[in-house]
């Protein structure tokens, strides 16, 4: 059917927890993911690095990663790397920074490690971009040393304001018209954000996750017929299937921009979505 997309997607995997919970459910998740043919990527949140052993006594918790000296990074990215592989994960050659706050020392900490590839950086948050000013903003993959940054991609959802390219931040007017505007401007990819709780809300009272999001479903099956209807300008790639210096690119950038008719509708969505689910 032409409504069918197999849509090819990198997971993102926390991997540090297994040093303070143990590999099974690291081997699980891993298992999962591969198992349907996607492609396992390393993820590192610091807030496990507090109940970890080998660190109380060596590096103090911090909030976040770019928080901590390269040689830490180094040593903390060695370990989450080394629990991914023992998970089974194959080519692991990726990375993104837990809440996006990573620095210039956690790419070199990266290149220690021998991976090529960060996607850490998301211009909507002001401490996520290697200090780059705003007249020298990162919106496609550029080298750093020996990695290439895959940026995050943002719009400007309404003037002086940018918003990231996520299934549950954006409308599905946002997505269909910044992948497009992307095309049209030669653009060499774009990177889109998804977490798989995004599929799921939290019922009111309750604090837990047990009833599926209308909305996001409904926009993660548009992502999927629009890219089929669209199979002659997008194809979705993991990390791992790529040449990631292929995709750099000397075509001046800007920030894709968004009608602001297609925001406001996002908001009145959103809100029918805390209302009925």
């Amino acid at each position: 059917m032409m409504n069918q997309y197999h849509l090819r997607a990198t997971f993102f995997v926390e991997s540090l927890f297994a040093s303070a919970v143990g590999m099974t459910l690291l081997r699980r998740i891993v298992d999962l993911i591969q198992g349907e043919g996607q492609d396992v990527q390393l993820h590192l949140h610091t807030e496990w690095v507090g109940e970890i052993d080998f660190f109380k006594t060596q590096i103090s918790r911090q909030q976040h990663l770019c928080a901590y000296s390269e040689a830490e990074q180094t040593n903390l990215i060695a370990l989450a790397l080394d629990n991914l592989n023992r998970a089974g994960a194959n080519k692991v050659c990726a990375f993104r920074a837990g809440n996006f706050r990573a620095n210039a020392a956690t790419l070199r900490a990266l290149r220690n490690n021998g991976i090529e590839i960060d996607s850490s950086v998301n211009a909507s948050i002001s401490d996520s971009k290697f200090g780059l000013d705003a007249t020298n903003p990162l919106i496609q993959p550029c080298l750093f040393g020996d990695v290439v940054e895959f940026p995050i991609t943002c719009i400007s959802d309404y003037p002086g304001h940018l918003r990231h390219l996520q299934l549950a931040a954006c409308s599905t007017a946002e997505i269909e018209n910044a992948l497009l505007s992307a095309w049209n401007e030669q653009w060499k990819c774009c990177v889109i954000l998804f977490h798989s709780f995004e599929l799921m809300r939290t019922t009111l009272g309750s604090g837990q996750s047990n009833r599926r999001s209308w909305i996001s479903a409904r926009r993660f099956r548009k992502l999927c017929q629009f890219l089929a209807r669209n199979r002659d300008k997008f194809s979705t790639r993991t990390f791992a299937d790529i040449a990631p210096e292929e995709y750099l690119s000397n075509i001046e950038q800007r920030h894709l921009s968004s009608p602001i008719h297609f925001t406001a509708f996002r908001h009145l969505e959103q809100l029918a979505g805390r209302i009925w689910g």
